[in-house]
């Protein structure tokens, strides 16, 4: 991924995914794999972002 305002050291294979996620101002998400599931686990910052009804469109920093 390739952004100024992110940073990640996200891991992918066939079989697994795994790292973090933190994108400037909006905050950030750590991605888990458990029992063959994928979860993500928002910070604060993420979750208040993700909460809808939000406005609709691109996101904007």
């Amino acid at each position: 991924m390739t952004r100024a305002d992110a940073n990640t050291n996200l891991l992918l294979s066939a079989t697994e995914c795994s790292g973090a996620v933190a994108i400037t101002g909006l905050g950030r998400f750590d991605v888990i794999v458990k029992d063959g599931d994928i979860w993500a686990k928002l910070d604060r910052a993420t979750a208040v972002w993700a909460k809808f009804p939000r406005e609709p469109g691109p996101v904007q920093s």
